[in-house]
Protein backbone atom coordinates (compact mmCIF):
# COMPACT_ATOMS: atom_id res chain seq x y z
CA UNK A 1 0.00 0.00 0.00
CA UNK A 2 2.70 2.91 -0.98
CA UNK A 3 0.01 5.08 -2.10
CA UNK A 4 -0.76 5.39 1.82
CA UNK A 5 0.49 6.62 5.03
CA UNK A 6 0.06 5.30 8.36
CA UNK A 7 -1.31 7.79 10.84
CA UNK A 8 2.10 8.28 12.52
CA UNK A 9 3.55 9.14 9.33
CA UNK A 10 0.92 12.15 8.18
CA UNK A 11 1.82 13.69 11.48
CA UNK A 12 5.07 13.89 11.15
CA UNK A 13 5.15 15.06 7.67
CA UNK A 14 2.13 17.69 8.54
CA UNK A 15 3.61 18.65 12.21
CA UNK A 16 0.37 18.09 13.57
CA UNK A 17 -0.25 15.27 16.82
CA UNK A 18 -2.11 11.80 15.98
CA UNK A 19 -4.44 12.90 18.32
CA UNK A 20 -5.23 15.92 16.30
CA UNK A 21 -5.66 13.88 13.32
CA UNK A 22 -7.65 11.70 15.41
CA UNK A 23 -10.02 14.45 16.40
CA UNK A 24 -10.52 15.80 12.59
CA UNK A 25 -11.51 11.76 11.67
CA UNK A 26 -14.08 12.11 14.78
CA UNK A 27 -15.81 15.01 13.44
CA UNK A 28 -15.68 14.28 9.95
CA UNK A 29 -12.66 16.70 9.11
CA UNK A 30 -10.20 14.41 6.94
CA UNK A 31 -11.27 11.10 7.31
CA UNK A 32 -8.79 8.10 6.33
CA UNK A 33 -9.05 6.83 2.92
CA UNK A 34 -9.06 3.46 3.54
CA UNK A 35 -8.51 1.66 7.42
CA UNK A 36 -6.65 -2.06 7.82
CA UNK A 37 -8.43 -5.15 8.89
CA UNK A 38 -7.34 -4.29 12.14
CA UNK A 39 -9.07 -0.56 11.88
CA UNK A 40 -5.47 1.08 11.37
CA UNK A 41 -5.79 4.42 9.22
CA UNK A 42 -4.74 5.00 6.48
CA UNK A 43 -4.54 8.08 4.18
CA UNK A 44 -3.54 8.66 0.86
CA UNK A 45 -0.13 9.98 0.31
CA UNK A 46 -1.34 13.33 -2.16
CA UNK A 47 -2.47 14.40 2.19
CA UNK A 48 0.99 15.64 2.44
CA UNK A 49 0.29 18.69 1.18
CA UNK A 50 -2.17 19.73 3.53
CA UNK A 51 0.10 20.89 5.97
CA UNK A 52 -0.41 24.40 5.47
CA UNK A 53 -4.03 24.12 5.68
CA UNK A 54 -3.93 21.84 8.31
CA UNK A 55 -1.56 24.06 10.86
CA UNK A 56 -3.57 26.75 9.49
CA UNK A 57 -7.14 25.10 11.83
CA UNK A 58 -5.12 24.91 14.75
CA UNK A 59 -5.09 28.30 15.14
Amino acid sequence: MSNFLKIGELAKQTGLSIRTLHYYDEIGLLVPSHRTETDHRLYRTHLRSLRSGCKALEH
